[in-house]
């Protein structure tokens, strides 16, 4: 079982991911509901998928519609007050890293409850990864923009390290398991802040340069 106070982070990280899918909504010029449907899409899009691989129904959005209405509700916020966001010095900064910390806890919860549902220890860190990043790549798909998997960032690796770090406490050391979950957490922030703070990127492959 999750320490409670996780669950207050995946609300956080359900508004963060929420504002990134509004975001794109208003460089694409939507109106209201394409704010809304960029906003669900992108929160809650790649735990949909997990819960729909692993056979885990209803799905988690529909068993707690709280998800669903903070998710509009941070459009209808959005849409109405992003002008203001402006006035807000460095917000996009902030915006990041707030990301990075959504990413963290998303892919923890994910790998947990792949864990749950007894998959392998590979499908769990894919799993765990695509409920915290899979909803803003179908958002870049709906919004015909260049998808994070071609990007370079280290954003999915981030979440690689740390949901495998997650499985190793869990199954190969004897470390409580409330410590398991805020250490992993902290180390894919780590790992994430450090590629921004850095601008570290993958190499990409060059076949097409030679």
């Amino acid at each position: 079982m999750l320490p409670e106070a996780i669950i207050y982070m995946q609300y956080f990280g359900t508004i963060v991911l929420a504002v990134t899918g509004c975001l794109v909504a208003a460089r694409k010029r939507g109106d209201i509901l394409a704010f809304i449907l960029f906003g669900l899409v992108t929160a809650v899009g790649g735990g949909t998928l997990r819960d729909l691989i692993i056979g885990r129904t209803p799905i988690f959005w529909v068993i707690d519609a709280s998800y669903l209405i903070i998710c509009v509700a941070v459009a209808f916020l959005m849409f109405r007050g992003l002008n203001h966001m402006r006035k807000i010095k460095h917000y996009e900064f902030y915006l990041v890293w707030a990301d990075a910390l959504g990413l963290a806890t998303f892919t923890i919860v994910g790998t947990h409850i792949a864990i749950a549902a007894d998959v392998s220890h590979i499908a769990a860190i894919l799993l765990g990864v695509m409920s915290a990043s899979f909803g803003g790549i179908i958002r870049d798909i709906i919004a015909g923009e260049e998808t994070l998997i071609l990007r370079q960032d280290i954003y999915m690796m981030a979440g690689i390290i740390g949901a495998a770090a997650y499985i190793i406490c869990l199954d190969y050391t004897s470390i409580p398991h409330n410590y398991a979950v805020y250490g992993c957490i902290a180390l894919i922030f780590a790992v994430r802040g450090a590629a921004i703070q850095f601008n570290l990127k993958m190499p990409g492959h060059r076949y097409f340069e030679q």
